[in-house]
Protein backbone atom coordinates (compact mmCIF):
# COMPACT_ATOMS: atom_id res chain seq x y z
CA UNK A 1 0.00 0.00 0.00
CA UNK A 2 1.54 3.06 -0.94
CA UNK A 3 2.42 5.94 1.73
CA UNK A 4 0.51 8.94 -0.79
CA UNK A 5 -2.85 9.94 -1.23
CA UNK A 6 -4.23 8.98 -4.40
CA UNK A 7 -4.97 10.69 -7.22
CA UNK A 8 -2.83 13.73 -6.04
CA UNK A 9 0.45 13.75 -7.15
CA UNK A 10 2.55 14.23 -10.16
CA UNK A 11 5.61 12.31 -11.13
CA UNK A 12 8.41 14.43 -12.14
CA UNK A 13 11.73 13.78 -14.14
CA UNK A 14 15.05 15.29 -14.53
CA UNK A 15 16.71 13.45 -17.21
CA UNK A 16 20.39 14.36 -18.07
CA UNK A 17 23.06 12.22 -19.90
CA UNK A 18 24.11 10.38 -17.03
CA UNK A 19 21.53 10.51 -14.30
CA UNK A 20 18.30 10.43 -14.14
CA UNK A 21 16.48 12.11 -11.27
CA UNK A 22 13.13 10.90 -10.71
CA UNK A 23 10.51 12.82 -7.59
CA UNK A 24 7.00 13.28 -6.42
CA UNK A 25 4.97 16.24 -6.84
CA UNK A 26 1.88 17.31 -5.08
CA UNK A 27 0.19 20.34 -6.70
CA UNK A 28 3.46 22.67 -7.18
CA UNK A 29 5.40 21.29 -4.35
CA UNK A 30 8.34 18.65 -4.35
CA UNK A 31 8.37 16.31 -2.19
CA UNK A 32 12.05 15.98 -1.15
CA UNK A 33 12.11 12.79 0.48
CA UNK A 34 10.65 11.22 -2.90
CA UNK A 35 13.54 12.06 -4.96
CA UNK A 36 15.59 9.17 -6.57
CA UNK A 37 18.82 9.32 -7.99
CA UNK A 38 19.29 6.30 -11.16
CA UNK A 39 22.43 6.00 -13.38
CA UNK A 40 21.55 5.81 -16.63
CA UNK A 41 23.64 3.36 -18.16
CA UNK A 42 22.29 0.67 -15.49
CA UNK A 43 18.96 1.14 -17.54
CA UNK A 44 17.79 0.59 -21.35
CA UNK A 45 15.76 3.99 -21.59
CA UNK A 46 14.37 5.81 -19.73
CA UNK A 47 10.73 3.92 -19.67
CA UNK A 48 12.51 0.90 -17.46
CA UNK A 49 13.70 3.78 -14.82
CA UNK A 50 10.23 5.29 -14.42
CA UNK A 51 8.46 1.98 -14.38
CA UNK A 52 11.00 0.71 -11.51
CA UNK A 53 9.98 3.89 -9.86
CA UNK A 54 6.27 3.92 -10.04
CA UNK A 55 7.03 0.46 -8.60
CA UNK A 56 9.46 0.97 -5.81
CA UNK A 57 6.70 3.97 -4.69
CA UNK A 58 3.77 1.95 -5.33
CA UNK A 59 1.74 5.15 -6.27
CA UNK A 60 -0.49 5.87 -9.06
CA UNK A 61 0.36 9.16 -10.71
CA UNK A 62 -2.42 11.54 -12.14
CA UNK A 63 0.13 13.10 -14.18
CA UNK A 64 3.65 13.04 -15.33
CA UNK A 65 6.52 15.32 -16.59
CA UNK A 66 10.04 14.43 -17.99
CA UNK A 67 12.34 16.89 -18.42
CA UNK A 68 15.15 16.27 -20.75
CA UNK A 69 18.76 17.64 -22.06
CA UNK A 70 17.84 17.31 -25.09
CA UNK A 71 15.51 18.85 -27.81
CA UNK A 72 11.36 17.95 -27.76
CA UNK A 73 9.06 18.55 -30.43
CA UNK A 74 5.65 17.40 -30.95
CA UNK A 75 5.97 15.15 -27.57
CA UNK A 76 8.84 13.59 -28.26
CA UNK A 77 12.59 13.90 -27.17
CA UNK A 78 15.88 12.09 -27.38
CA UNK A 79 19.03 13.22 -25.36
CA UNK A 80 21.97 14.95 -27.14
CA UNK A 81 24.57 12.42 -24.95
CA UNK A 82 22.82 9.42 -24.38
CA UNK A 83 20.85 7.13 -27.30
CA UNK A 84 17.63 7.67 -25.43
CA UNK A 85 14.31 8.79 -26.39
CA UNK A 86 11.26 9.10 -25.16
CA UNK A 87 7.57 10.54 -26.02
CA UNK A 88 4.03 11.04 -24.63
CA UNK A 89 2.58 7.65 -24.79
CA UNK A 90 5.39 5.90 -23.92
CA UNK A 91 5.83 8.46 -20.84
CA UNK A 92 1.99 7.20 -20.11
CA UNK A 93 2.81 3.80 -20.27
CA UNK A 94 5.75 3.86 -17.94
CA UNK A 95 4.32 5.98 -15.69
CA UNK A 96 -0.14 5.11 -15.55
CA UNK A 97 -0.22 8.67 -15.76
CA UNK A 98 -3.27 10.44 -17.88
CA UNK A 99 -1.69 13.52 -18.32
CA UNK A 100 1.73 13.58 -19.68
CA UNK A 101 4.18 16.29 -21.01
CA UNK A 102 7.88 15.72 -22.43
CA UNK A 103 9.93 18.49 -22.28
CA UNK A 104 13.05 20.31 -22.96
CA UNK A 105 14.97 21.26 -19.28
CA UNK A 106 15.82 24.78 -20.13
CA UNK A 107 12.10 24.91 -21.20
CA UNK A 108 10.49 23.04 -17.86
CA UNK A 109 12.86 25.77 -15.77
CA UNK A 110 11.25 28.36 -17.66
CA UNK A 111 7.65 26.98 -16.87
CA UNK A 112 9.32 27.17 -12.65
CA UNK A 113 10.56 31.26 -13.26
CA UNK A 114 6.50 31.75 -12.39
CA UNK A 115 6.80 30.34 -8.86
CA UNK A 116 10.00 32.31 -7.60
CA UNK A 117 9.18 34.55 -4.72
CA UNK A 118 11.16 37.04 -2.86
Amino acid sequence: MSAYPANTLSLVADVGGTNTRVALAEGTVLLPETVKKYRNSDYPGLDTVLELYVQEKEVDCTAAAAAIAGPVRDGKGTLTNLDWSIDADTLARATRAEKVSVLNDLQAQGFGVGLITG
